[in-house]
């Protein structure tokens, strides 16, 4: 009963925060390329702007930016986006890389963190400098921060998504004609969610005991390395001291010591 009250006031907020606005103003260089399937750099001036492309759709509003790679990869630089996605795609960051399949995902993508919550798809994320990929499933969300010393963008620990929020920036992708559509994958969402809460305590503990074994296993590796580097650092201290007879009597040579009789 609290889930289906929540639902119809999402479902009446859906209907305030779709945009207005029909038609949407674009920039694109080089110009005119947002009508081909050539690289394109895109800025939504003001209104909701839907692309199309083989592998689906990419939404996004006034002040949104983003690059077209090939049609199969977009890196997005600033703002927020919806993709909707019915064959796979790869979605850059400054901080990660995401491969989206099969549903809708929503990006909230700033100069230093990248939020992203997957709507209905299978999605997976690397942050930068990562080797592996993670998976994050339907109804949760996570972010990318700033990159730390080692060269790897940190990631957080994914979490049920907020719906408030989410609804707010997914329904300002929407054009008053597709309030219908919104409220749609609204209710598909929140079945998700639901779903996702139910789900929380044994995925957690599987993904937990992942990240642990992941550490265990760096913290073998590095002590691996570090004990080979002092193993190969006492081996060039043994050849140099050779070489500059550090440690060798004065009277000693190459052929050995000298005796009396020599």
């Amino acid at each position: 009963m609290k889930l289906k009250r929540l639902l119809h006031c999402l479902l009446i907020m859906a209907v305030f925060v779709v945009d207005v606005k029909v038609r949407a103003r674009v920039v694109d260089l080089p110009k005119g390329c947002v009508k081909t399937e050539s690289p394109c750099a895109v800025l939504t001036v003001d209104g909701v702007y839907k692309k199309e492309f083989p592998w689906g759709v990419l939404r996004s509003n006034g002040g949104d930016s983003y690059f077209v790679m090939n049609q199969h990869q977009v890196k997005l630089i600033r703002g927020h986006f919806v993709i909707e996605a019915h064959e796979p795609v790869e979605v850059v960051t400054l901080l990660g890389d995401m491969q989206i399949r099969q549903g809708h995902a929503y990006l909230d993508v700033r100069d230093r963190e990248v939020h992203f919550t997957n709507i209905s798809s299978r999605f997976d994320y690397k942050p930068l400098g990562e080797s592996k990929n993670f998976d994050l499933p339907k109804g949760f969300s996570n972010v990318l921060r700033a990159i730390s010393q080692n060269g790897v963008a940190e990631s957080g620990f994914p979490k049920i998504a907020e719906v408030r929020p989410l609804v707010k920036g997914w329904g300002g992708l929407y054009g008053r004609k597709e309030v219908g559509v919104f409220k749609g994958q609204l209710q598909q969402f929140m079945q998700a969610w639901t779903k996702a809460q139910q789900e929380i305590g044994p995925w957690y503990a599987e993904t937990v005991a992942r990240a642990i074994a992941s550490e265990k296993a760096e913290e073998a590796r590095q002590a691996a390395l570090k004990a080979r580097q002092r193993v190969e650092a006492e081996r060039w201290k043994v050849i140099f001291r050779e070489r500059n007879y550090l440690g060798v009597d004065p009277g000693e040579t190459f052929d050995g010591p000298k005796t009396l009789d020599q």
